[in-house]
């Protein structure tokens, strides 16, 4: 039950709202004795099973660069997941640009203000799209060092961190995460 007393005041749950579809989807499919497929909502993805060739599914990774705004044009890696939820957080398609500046459109809710830090993107697997939704959102605002401690106390979870170092665009992952890099 949530209730507002200021008229002026909305929610938004954009944050979750995809993951959330997905999740949703996979237990219709689920109720219907569906074992293996992949659903995709806005780039939100949970698959269960194995694709055509019996394989895990790969799920691409686009680059976290200015002007990429094409999915799958041009990739990072690819990820093999089975079973899970997959999201990617990132300000690299949605920002804007004043006096130079480029500003994020993920904001920090405890300054209100953009969020201004090295993380480009934030991709989380999960067991459902709901949780990764929303920590792929959280770590875009709490940043590259606080999503590895996060990432830390939370061994069960995996992910892809790309940030910007020194004008050089690096990688972080968790150990038990498949990935297949591509020749760059």
């Amino acid at each position: 039950y949530l209730q507002r007393d200021d008229p002026h005041m909305q929610f938004n749950f954009n944050a979750i709202a995809q993951g959330y579809t997905c999740d949703y989807i996979a237990e219709k499919f689920n109720a219907k004795g569906i074992k293996n497929y992949l659903i995709e909502v806005g780039g939100e993805v949970y698959c269960k099973g194995v694709n055509s060739k019996g394989e895990k599914w790969k799920i691409g990774i686009d680059k976290p660069i200015d002007g990429n705004n094409v999915p799958g044009e041009e990739m990072e890696c690819a990820l093999l997941i089975s079973d899970k939820g997959l999201v990617t957080s990132g300000n690299y398609r949605k920002f804007y640009i004043k006096e130079g500046k480029k500003y994020s459109h993920t904001i920090d809710p405890i300054s209100g203000y953009p969020v201004s830090h090295s993380l480009l993107c934030a991709t989380v697997i999960a067991n459902d799209a709901t949780t990764a939704d929303a920590l792929a959102t959280y770590f875009m605002v709490i940043g590259l060092e606080e999503a590895k401690k996060y990432l830390d106390a939370n061994p069960n979870l995996q992910a892809l961190l790309i940030y910007e170092e020194n004008g050089k665009i690096k990688t972080f992952y968790t150990d038990k995460l498949e990935i297949i890099n591509f020749d760059k």
